[in-house]
Parts: C-alpha cells; structure tokens; sequence
C-alpha cells in the first residue's frame, strides 16, 4: 500500500513537470512564430507579444533559451543594452553557450570594447569545440 502511494505520488510529479514544460514550449514557440526568421523585420506590436511570452516562458520553467531569445529580439531592435543584459544573464548560467558569446560580443562592441573582445574570444574558442559535420 505504501508503495503504490509513493508510485501515485512520483507519477502526479512527472505529470506536473512534464505539464511545465509543454507549457513553456508553447509560449517559446508562439514567440518564434510571432518573429519568423528575421527578427529585425518584426512589427513593434509582434516583439512586444513575444516578448510577453518569452518572459511567460521563462516563469513556467526557468532556463536560457527564452533570455537568448528575448536578447536577439532587443539587439535586432537596436536596444542594444537590454539585449547585452540578457545576454549576460545567459552565460552566467551557461557558460559553455558559445552562440550567446558570440550575441553577447555583438551587443557589446560599442557599448564595451574591451568586454566584447572578451566575449569574443571566449565565443570562438567554444565555438572552435564544436565538431563540424563529418569530422569525428
């Protein structure tokens, strides 16, 4: 008896993560449909809606992805210190995403040089780890 509660138990667990996910892979999917390919040629409307989902996102399951999102949203808009913001809050907690070196540049070559060539480099070494296709 006590065994099948500990199973029902750890089963309504797995239900309510998987159930937290699903949901915030639906709100990340609704803000990439909103911007399409080209983020630079989002309406003002569009990126504030994806905007808004991205951060719903992020509150139903916390990780990087909807940051790096919300950041290459505000650099295409040219709001290039919120975009580095984000960017930073990204490689804080994933300091082995070389994309989100490589952003974080970017949004940084004039609001800091010297951070950007840090950034830089720190995004070409990661990047450099990555196998291409057909190498072993």
């Amino acid at each position: 008896m006590i065994l099948r509660g500990a199973l029902a138990t750890a089963a309504v667990a797995v239900l309510i993560v998987l159930f937290a996910w699903l949901r915030a892979s639906g709100h990340e999917a609704a803000a990439a449909r909103l911007v399409g390919a080209d983020p630079a040629k989002v309406s003002e409307a569009a990126a504030g809606r994806a905007l808004r989902e991205l951060r719903a996102a992020e509150r139903t399951q916390p990780d990087a992805g909807p940051a790096q999102a919300r950041g290459a949203i505000l650099a295409a808009r040219g709001e290039t210190a919120a975009a580095a913001r984000e960017f930073e809050t990204v490689v804080a907690a994933e300091p082995h995403n070389g994309l989100a070196w490589a952003y974080l540049a970017g949004t940084l070559r004039e609001l800091d040089p010297a951070r950007a060539a840090q950034a830089r480099s720190r995004a070409k070494a990661l990047l450099r780890e990555v196998p291409r296709a057909g190498e072993g």
